[in-house]
């Protein structure tokens, strides 16, 4: 930023300037990479106002510190098109945080034929269904229009309970533990309750 100085500066002054700016754009980009990157995209958190306030609040923090510290700090400053060149680039930090938002939420997004062929979302498909649709007080033929046909039973006009298999949570060398949707019904084939709880499943042996 050498042709926006107004004065010069002495050079170790100027040179500890752009020391403390280079290890504050640093930080916070690892915030972002090492903190907010990876919650958003384990917790699958979606485009909700707090998580834009998370995006947000630490690049404005340092947006306004940086502002704060061109004009109060004489050895060196930046001019206003530096300045704003400088703010731009930083806001490319948080706008993948943004991206990433936008991604889970698409992937919460429940439609029939993804609940049918992508079994392991459908746990994180499950909110976005209950808001859609009504799963309590309807007959067997309207669930399986919803969800399609249950992993158990297999003729699903019998029986008490559909079963659908969601996510695996852990596998062991023996068994696979996993998540299950299962929607009970009343005397009169009416669905009167579902709940969502871990089963664990046995691996099939190896052929002898």
């Amino acid at each position: 930023m050498a042709g926006g100085l107004e004065k010069k500066a002495p050079a170790k002054e100027s040179t500890l300037v752009v020391v403390v700016l280079i290890v504050s754009l640093t930080t916070f980009w690892l915030l972002y990479k090492l903190v907010i990157y990876k919650w958003f995209e384990r917790s699958h958190i979606t485009l909700e106002w707090y998580a834009i306030g998370i995006v947000l609040l630490p690049w404005l923090i340092f947006t306004l510190g940086l502002i704060v510290f061109n004009y109060r700090k004489a050895a060196i400053r930046a001019t206003k098109i530096e300045l704003a060149l400088l703010i731009v680039w930083i806001s490319v930090i948080p706008l993948y945080s943004v991206a990433i938002l936008y991604e889970n939420d698409k992937d919460t997004q429940y439609t029939y034929n993804r609940w049918v062929s992508e079994v392991e979302h459908r746990e994180i498909m499950l909110s976005d269904l209950l808001k859609k649709r009504e799963l309590i007080g309807i007959d067997r033929m309207k669930v399986v229009d919803l969800l399609g046909a249950p992993h158990d039973p297999y003729d699903y006009q019998e029986g008490e309970r559909f079963i659908y298999y969601m996510g695996v949570v852990r596998e062991t060398e023996d068994s696979v533990f996993r998540k299950q949707l299962v929607i009970q019904f009343d005397e009169k084939n009416k669905s009167r309750d579902y709940a969502v709880n871990v089963v664990e499943l046995l691996k099939p042996s190896p052929p002898a």
